[in-house]
């Protein structure tokens, strides 16, 4: 009998506040999801890395990235990661108040799944994080049963 983990989301953002919100939009109703949390890039980078190295096989199913972040951005780990072979397969979502087009073209040619848009609706909010988490979760999932070994955006390819 193989015993299956709970799936794994990890959320980097800087903002307390945010990861907070982030961990109350899941408590309930998500029993089976694992949230981990980055403080900033390099600690998001350093978390998948050592996932990586060790035992890929706890590498979180969909990770959601604040862009604007202190020592390194979103982006940034967003384009180290598509460069790295053994994390080129995770199912990325910038998560962002920006709605500027060069971030939202950047974060797309970098290779991120989805642009989702922070909202100041809780509400409107909570229903594009759970959306967006489930539809990541779906993405995974289709990528591990058949061994896609497809490349996100164009950087990537």
């Amino acid at each position: 009998m193989t015993i299956r983990r709970r799936p794994v989301v990890l959320f980097a953002d800087d903002s307390a506040d945010d990861r907070e919100l982030v961990q109350y939009v899941f408590q309930g109703g998500v029993a089976d999801l694992e949230l981990r949390f980055a403080r900033d890039g390099v600690q998001a980078i350093e978390i998948l890395l050592a996932g990586a190295a060790s035992a890929p096989s706890v590498l979180p199913e969909v990770v959601f990235l604040d862009i604007r972040m202190p020592r390194l951005s979103g982006l940034e780990v967003l384009e180290r990661l598509r460069a790295d072979s053994r994390l080129a397969h995770l199912v990325i979502f910038v998560l962002s108040s920006s709605t500027e087009a060069r971030d939202i073209e950047r974060a797309y040619r970098a290779g991120c799944a989805a642009y989702v848009f922070k909202t100041t609706s809780f509400d409107e909010y909570e229903d594009t994080l759970r959306r967006a988490c489930a539809f990541g979760l779906r993405l995974a999932q289709y990528a591990a049963k058949h061994q896609a070994p497809w490349r996100w955006g164009s950087a990537a390819q």
